[in-house]
């Protein structure tokens, strides 16, 4: 029997198994089918994040790049979702300069993550601290890394 030839429900089951990852990016690629039926798991995840379609026509045929109405809750979900995970919702934006607009958003767990932090480090990017929710990334409250940044920027003579 050949891929092609499952039915929907058997399909459905079986990408339901991939991660978001795979799912969003590089099932999509694979066949029209699956990236149909990945569309439809990623509404699912994007309605349960609140997340919500564009109304405007012209910033819906913008988010949907390359496959247009067909896979537009996949461009919601990319746009949205933590880049390094694609598990979290976006928070913490990084910038190339703090004037510009964001390049992504990063979850507070990413944001910690060492290997995100070196891939910032080489793209020059910045992070924004407050996210978009209004929620501090880092607290004064018995955080190493305050206390790290507060220690070098005395030492600096800045502080």
């Amino acid at each position: 029997m050949r891929l092609q030839d499952l039915p929907d429900a058997l399909f459905e089951h079986i990408l339901s198994f991939l991660p978001r990852g795979v799912t969003a990016y590089a099932a999509c690629a694979v066949d029209c089918r699956w990236a149909r039926t990945c569309d439809d798991a990623l509404r699912l995840l994007c309605e349960k994040h609140a997340w919500k379609q564009p109304r405007s026509r012209r910033l819906a045929a913008a988010s949907a790049t390359g496959g247009g109405d067909a896979l537009r809750w996949r461009a919601l979900y990319v746009s949205r979702a933590c880049p390094a995970c694609l598990d979290a919702p976006g928070d913490f934006a990084a910038r190339r300069s703090k004037h510009e607009a964001p390049l992504y958003l990063l979850c507070g767990a990413c944001c910690r993550r060492e290997s995100v932090i070196d891939k910032m480090r080489a793209a020059g990017a910045t992070l924004d601290v407050t996210g978009v929710s209004g929620k501090p990334l880092y607290t004064q409250r018995g955080d190493r890394f305050v206390s790290e940044v507060a220690a070098a920027a005395r030492r600096a003579g800045l502080g």
